[in-house]
């Protein structure tokens, strides 16, 4: 995002999901698992990336994967998002995705937790 706001890059999950994003292809990182699911009924697929490596025990949904271990290094796109970069943390691999939103549901830096709901998500560890 070079330090710029991108529009498809959300802090939350809205109570209503906007119509432009209905059918698209989404990547959450951080809050529960229930988040990516809530999103999975309206979206074509969810990458739900966590930086936890213990698996997840969860009702599963056809259209969502989970990238365990991995963090986001990289969301760009002209005018609004259009992709994101993930990188497993172990291997240092990189690979992309296309997505139409980015949902940053925690996020930390030096000071802590920067997210309004830090209270009521469970944090995984998103960088």
């Amino acid at each position: 995002m070079r330090g710029e706001s991108l529009d498809g890059v959300y802090t939350s999950l809205p109570a209503e999901l906007p119509a432009t994003l209905h059918g698209r292809e989404v990547v959450v990182a951080g809050g529960t698992f229930d988040a990516a699911l809530r999103l999975a009924r309206c979206c074509s697929s969810v990458t739900f990336v966590t930086a936890r490596t213990s698996r997840i025990a969860a009702a599963h949904s056809g259209n969502v994967t989970i990238l365990y271990g991995s963090e986001i290094i990289c969301a760009d796109g002209i005018d609004r998002l259009e992709s994101v970069v993930v990188r497993k943390i172990r291997t240092g691999a990189v690979s992309a995705c296309n997505a139409a939103a980015l949902f940053l549901l925690t996020a930390q830096d030096r000071t802590g937790v920067l997210a309004e709901e830090a209270d009521e998500v469970e944090e995984f560890g998103v960088r």
